[in-house]
């Protein structure tokens, strides 16, 4: 049967088009399917061979590193990279920000519908902008007032006050006497009635607005401490790909503390980098326990298992807290170099031998318990006396539509507080601006 040139044509072009999308897909799918091998493997020679360089160069033995400390770097390289690069993990903090924008852009028009006003969208964004500012400077404002003794024995403090604080003054506005003061000011004005409406809608939305942005980053740091600072996509690597044992997450510590103090240790003049030096070895070593314990919990480790790990691993906290010390007293690179042949050899030390033994100090004492407890209960049973008489408030109409609504959301905060007590006490505003100050490039 005879085709016609065009048929020919489209014939061809369908074949190019169907073999170019199936090449596409097998691309595809072995890139997923061997991330490992495309991405995790070239990195995980790199973090090898730099941390190998770096331990020879600070190992005490006149030979080089030991065998055993080689194996461990390697293994601990790999399990890193795979980590660090699965391909999933990539793709989340890739939509992060754009569904960070979504929300943001998205809360005004919520907004809007709950108070059933239309607004043009340049008012939207304009409001958007403003109310995402103003949440900002609040966050900063609060957490320096919750830093203020007494309220820094206060745990979530500033988010109690910042939440609290933006849901009165948007319920003043709502249900109080607020749109009626504002009516009576724009009356003053040469404003129309239609005008004065107007602006009372959009003054409106925007305290709608900016109490829902204070709440969703109020969830939002929640969900950070709750998840120990972790992001989703670290969380789902390690559900997926799996702990590394114990012992090399501690000696992942080291090697990446050892890596990034070498890799500074001519600017310890200046300020800045100390500082960022110092902040490391603190967040390493708490991010450390913590991890620990998560890895035994995830290998079903009982709890006498999970006690005795965490023991040993504040153990070894206490032994970076000293070189922690160590770095804040130096000043010349020389004794940076005695402080890394230190760590260096903790950590052949660690590959050679094992877990060094925890002393009787490691336990808690009554005192210390009671402390915790102290700090847990109080100050919910605090917020939860506050929600229960809050009806009894002489500013407080008792029969008001949403006077339940605000004993609810005090009630839950006091939930909150209770769980997120012995969370790190770091403020709201360190994690908006990141509150990690290790450096992620050294991690990569």
């Amino acid at each position: 049967m005879h085709r016609s040139p065009l048929a020919v044509l489209v014939n061809e072009l369908w074949e190019y088009v169907v073999d170019s999308l199936r090449s596409f897909a097998l691309g595809l799918w072995l890139v997923t399917r061997h991330w490992p091998a495309f991405q995790a493997l070239p990195l995980a020679r790199t973090l090898n061979g730099n941390w190998t360089a770096i331990v020879g160069r600070h190992s005490t033995n006149p030979h080089g590193p030991a065998a055993s400390t080689i194996l461990a770097s390697r293994s601990v390289a790999t399990r890193s990279a795979i980590h660090n690069k699965w391909i999933f993990r990539t793709l989340l903090a890739g939509a992060a920000p754009f569904v960070a924008l979504a929300a943001v852009i998205a809360i005004p028009t919520i907004s809007t519908a709950l108070l059933d006003v239309h607004l043009p969208v340049g008012v939207k964004i304009v409001l958007a902008m403003v109310a995402s500012l103003l949440c900002v400077l609040l966050t900063l404002l609060f957490g320096f007032l919750a830093r203020i003794p007494p309220l820094s024995l206060i745990p979530l403090m500033g988010s109690v006050m910042e939440l609290g604080s933006a849901v009165l003054a948007a319920w003043w506005m709502l249900r109080g006497d607020g749109s009626l003061t504002l009516r009576n000011l724009l009356d003053q004005s040469a404003l129309t009635a239609e005008e004065a409406a107007d602006a009372i809608d959009v003054v409106r939305t925007f305290m709608v607005t900016l109490t829902l942005y204070i709440a969703s980053t109020a969830a939002l740091d929640l969900w950070w401490r709750l998840t120990g600072f972790r992001s989703l996509g670290e969380i789902l690597s390690r559900r997926v790909n799996g702990y590394p044992p114990p012992a090399h997450i501690v000696v992942e510590s080291y090697l990446r503390l050892i890596s990034s103090i070498d890799q500074h240790r001519s600017q310890l003049r200046r300020r800045t980098v100390k500082k960022r030096l110092v902040s490391t070895i603190r967040i390493t070593r708490e991010e450390m326990v913590a991890e620990v314990d998560r890895c035994v919990k995830s290998y079903g480790g009982s709890a006498s298992d999970r006690h005795l790990y965490r023991g040993r691993a504040e153990s070894i906290s206490r032994r970076l807290k000293e070189h922690e010390f160590q770095l804040l007293d130096s000043i010349r690179p020389n004794q940076v170099d005695f402080m890394l042949q230190q760590m260096t050899s903790d950590l052949e030390s660690l590959c050679l031998d094992g877990w060094p033994e925890s002393n009787s100090q490691d336990a808690r004492t009554i005192w210390t318990r009671a402390a915790g407890l102290t700090r847990r209960l109080v100050p919910a049973i605090g917020l939860v006396l506050f929600g229960l008489f809050y009806d009894e408030l002489p500013m407080v109409d008792p029969k008001a539509a949403g006077t339940g609504a605000v004993q609810t959301a005090i009630i839950s905060t006091a939930v909150a507080v209770l769980f997120a007590s012995d969370l790190p006490a770091e403020g709201r505003a360190s994690s908006l601006f990141g509150r990690r100050s290790r450096d992620r490039g050294d991690r990569d």
